[in-house]
């Protein structure tokens, strides 16, 4: 019994020791917003690393690339690997951020629309934005394209 005395205090007239607890686990719960998520994030991740390759696997085998801007159409991993090699070699201490994500689930298919910006050597040198179509394979999701569009770039 749990009372409330004059000085507005709680007291309990009567405890029981408990011998032990035992809590359910919660079923696991796969929310592919979040698995389409950690993709894109990987992304960046790999990148800012100088993992080209392990990119490259976040794409479909047949996968592309777009970078709007810079008139450049990467089709298949290992072009999308030749083109992020030359992008490590040119920023070496590159930083990447992701943000606003904004992602649609419909079945084995998601789209993204996010924004991102660049920085090297901790000045910000280009941001944009990302347009993703994804696939899940598997219990992956891999992008089919991703569509990179600068908004800006340091000059």
């Amino acid at each position: 019994n749990c009372t409330r005395n004059m000085s507005s205090r709680l007291s309990f007239s009567s405890a029981k020791k408990v011998e032990k607890v035992v809590v359910a686990e919660p079923p696991v719960v796969t929310d592919d917003r979040l698995d389409v998520t950690e993709t894109i994030h990987q992304f960046f991740h790999h990148l800012d690393a100088h993992s080209p390759e392990q990119l490259a696997d976040l794409f479909t085998e047949d996968g592309v690339c777009e970078l709007v801007t810079l008139r450049k159409t990467c089709k298949g991993r290992s072009e999308i690997i030749d083109f992020f090699k030359g992008v490590n070699e040119k920023f070496p201490s590159a930083l990447h951020l992701e943000g606003n994500v904004v992602i649609g689930v419909s079945g084995s298919f998601a789209t993204n629309y996010s924004y991102w910006q660049g920085f090297s050597e901790g000045v910000l040198i280009s941001m944009g934005r990302h347009e993703d179509f994804l696939k899940k394979e598997g219990t992956s999701w891999k992008f089919v394209s991703r569509k990179i569009v600068h908004s800006w770039r340091k000059t």
